[in-house]
């Protein structure tokens, strides 16, 4: 092989070397871009994860504040768990007052109420009942300070005999429905 012949094939292997060199400097600058980035990532969803593990003590005081009121709320509700035994329940609950009361519930019906809150839903019941200016007062207190909490919806005082009221009251009270 003559000199020229020779470098000829040096610099065409020089060539080579070099293209694939910057082939190779090409694919390895890529990957480690590649690699940057996703290490990025990881880091951020580190931080993330890190911001919320930090908020964590924050949502277990929360999560006790939920908790409490819920406990609250349960000694609250009607213990029924549908509309019927509901209604039933709340007027149960209305006579025995009235009776402490030492007044007399002449009649009483359900009435319709669509008022929902998640599972909770209300019921109402309309009574009529008589009774005298202090039975009226001991059934309001009644009212107000029965568990389950009942809600007065309505109250309609008319005039009846001597010292004797016909009171219609609406009454709801609130009941968690069975899933």
């Amino acid at each position: 092989m003559k000199s020229r012949e020779r470098f000829v094939l040096r610099m065409g292997v020089l060539v080579v070397v070099v293209t694939g060199s910057i082939k190779l400097t090409v694919r390895v600058r890529d990957a480690l871009g590649a690699q940057r980035r996703d290490l990025t990532a990881s880091v951020e969803r580190l931080a993330a994860a890190e911001r919320q593990v930090r908020r964590l003590p924050g949502l277990e005081d929360s999560a006790a504040a939920v908790r409490g009121e819920l406990i609250a709320l349960a000694s609250r509700i009607l213990k029924s768990r549908s509309e019927a035994d509901a209604t039933a329940e709340l007027a149960g609950i209305l006579p025995v007052i009235a009776a402490r009361a030492g007044a007399t519930v002449e009649g009483s019906t359900a009435s319709s109420d669509s008022a929902r809150a998640g599972t909770l839903h209300r019921v109402s019941m309309q009574f009529q009942v008589a009774t005298d200016g202090f039975g009226m007062n001991a059934i309001l207190t009644g009212l107000v300070s029965n568990l389950p909490t009942l809600e007065l919806r309505r109250l309609r005082i008319a005039v009846g005999n001597g010292d004797r009221f016909n009171v219609q009251l609406v009454v709801a009270g609130w009941y968690r429905e069975s899933p």
